[in-house]
């Protein structure tokens, strides 16, 4: 993140953050690091590596408008039901300078074009949308 935005610092959402590891590299850059995660895995954030975490969806943690500098979504778009949803929400709880920092499976890319039906990123049938450039 501080690469991506010249920071160093301030609040961090990580939705759908599995186990906390990112969250757990972020803290280490010295940022004010939140989670959400619907598994189980929310638990093992919050007790072994002590983040604050939500267990739930983005949409039930209480969290207030413009109150994250960065939020990030790696791989989550292409799993919910309606991605414009999600980004909406993210709008509202991300300040209006922050950065907002989206992973999904490209199927313009390279190790589509190669792969094809063999491509790692499938993840059929949770996989609701795939995305192109």
């Amino acid at each position: 993140m501080v690469r991506f935005t010249g920071r160093n610092f301030g609040k961090l959402l990580d939705a759908v953050c599995g186990t906390g590891d990112r969250l757990d590299v972020f803290r280490g850059h010295h940022f004010e690091t939140h989670g959400v995660e619907t598994s189980d895995s929310a638990d093992y954030a919050k007790d072994h590596l002590k983040l604050n975490g939500v267990k739930g969806d983005l949409f039930s943690a209480p969290f207030p408008s413009q109150y994250f500098d960065a939020v990030t979504l790696c791989h989550v778009l292409e799993h919910t039901p309606d991605p414009l949803e999600v980004c909406r929400e993210v709008h509202r709880i991300l300040k209006e300078d922050g950065f907002l920092v989206i992973h999904v499976p490209n199927r313009d890319s390279l190790q589509y074009r190669i792969f094809k039906k063999r491509w790692a990123a499938f993840d059929v049938p949770r996989d609701l949308y795939y995305f192109g450039t």
